[in-house]
Parts: structure tokens; sequence; C-alpha cells
């Protein structure tokens, strides 16, 4: 069985029940497999990036396997930070966010299992990844409030932000910042890395990594400085070196460098 997200966003929980803890959430379009049937909850497998979570059946609607397979491998993505979409049988609308799927998206119109929605908002097609837009997109999600399990930019946390960064960009993260840093190439020193690069990072030196951001060059002419952007209160731009993220406001170091990595096409 599958099914998709037809609303803003949902929340994906750990268990079935409204007072669990949300640890990401499904954006508009998104679809996913179906793992288990409660009768008021679906545990989930997101398809692009393999999450499980739990949503609320209200919450989502179910499709065929047929159109599931008609999708394409990389969706286009809305490029608004929010741009209303128009269902066609009603003229109900929906409120579309940044980086939500447009399934099969074609001449301002797309499709949920037969259901026809216009939409005339800026889209970023995602079938030709590029690198080269990551910070770019990064800063759609400058001063987003921190939100543990967010993906959008009325709330979200420090993977959800690397990863939707990337997924504007038609590259696929997974969702935790510990399989994040299993991605792509190590880079060995602060002073080698490029603009776009992921950093990871602990609360304590040597610990666990905990914690992502996306490095940034020379920004506001500062030449030959790095620093970070990341989710931490809120999506904001720190001083980076390799001993972690030196926060401006608190004149401290906030987190510790575990590992820099490039993710190349």
């Amino acid at each position: 069985m599958y099914g998709i997200c037809n609303l803003s966003i949902i929340p994906g929980r750990a268990e079935p029940s409204d007072k669990s803890e949300m640890f990401t959430q499904v954006l508009f379009g998104e679809h996913f497999s179906i793992l288990e049937d409660n009768d008021n909850w679906c545990l989930i497998r997101l398809a692009h990036d393999n999450y499980k979570c739990w949503v609320d059946k209200k919450q989502m609607v179910m499709v065929t396997e047929s159109f599931i397979y008609d999708l394409y491998d990389y969706p286009v993505l809305a490029d608004e930070i929010i741009y209303p979409a128009v269902k066609t049988s009603d003229s109900s609308e929906v409120n579309i966010i940044l980086g939500s799927a447009l399934p099969m998206f074609d001449k301002g119109k797309f499709l949920i299992d037969g259901e026809e929605y216009s939409y005339s908002g800026s889209v970023v097609d995602c079938n030709s990844p590029i690198t080269e837009s990551i910070v770019d997109f990064a800063y759609r999600y400058l001063n987003t409030p921190y939100l543990w399990g967010g993906r959008s930019p009325f709330g979200i946390d420090c993977s959800g932000f690397t990863q939707m960064a990337f997924r504007l960009c038609g590259i696929a993260l997974p969702r935790d910042s510990s399989e994040q840093a299993e991605q792509g190439s190590a880079v060995e020193w602060v002073e080698e890395a490029k603009e776009g690069d992921l950093a990871f990072f602990s609360k304590e030196a040597a610990g666990i990594i905990s914690h992502v951001g996306i490095v940034l060059v020379d920004i506001d002419g500062d030449d030959g400085k790095f620093k970070v952007m990341h989710a931490s209160g809120k999506v904001r731009i720190d001083n980076l070196d390799q001993k972690g993220i030196y926060n401006l406001e608190k004149k401290a170091y906030s987190h510790y460098l575990i590992r820099l990595t490039r993710i190349s096409l």
C-alpha cells in the first residue's frame, strides 16, 4: 500500500499518537509506502529518504501502485516560501511551502492520484542535480526558527535544514546528521573546505555527531574566513574553525567540529 501527503505539512511521529514526539515532517506531495495500518494511524517509509514514522490517516490520502510508478525519481519542487495550489474539481486551495513535491508537474498543473491541481508559483526541476545552488537554497531558510523534527521554512532542525537545501538541488541526503556524515568524501581541514561542504559537530569535544551545518566561504568580503550556516535556535551564520562553531553572539564555542564532508555528483 502507498500514500501521499495532500496537506501543506503533516507531522511524522515516533508512535501512533498525537501526543507522541514529532521527529520529522512530511511535506505536500511527498509519497511513501505503508508498512502498518492500525485503523487510525499508519507506519510509513518515506520514499525520498527511507525514514520511518507514524502519520495520522486523516492527514494523508491512499494512492495506487501505478501512480507511484509514474512519479519521477526526483520530482519538481516548489520554490516559494508559501504559495497556494488550487484543486480543479472544487476550487479549494492548499498552501504549498518551499520544498514541497509537485507530482508529474507540467505547464502549471500537477496530479495527486487523478486529482488535478493548478500552481503558478516558481518551481525547481530536481531531475538534474546541481551542487552550485546549495548555498543559495540554504539562504532561503535563514532565520527560520529551530523546531525538532522540522523540515519547513516555519520551523526546521539542523539535519532537516541540510537535507532540504540539498533536496532542492536534486541531491538526496538521509534524515539524521549521523547518517548524513556517512555520505560523500572526507575533507581533512577547514582550510580545505569549499562552500556547500557539510560540517558535523558534537556538543562535547570528541563526542558523537549530533549537529550539522553548511560551510560558507568569504561572505561579506571577509576574505579567507570560514563560516557555517546551521539551525541552532534559528537558522543562523557563525564563525567556523578547526575547533568548531564560534557563536558570535555568546562569544564562545557552541559545538565542536568532528567531520567535514563534500558531496560530489
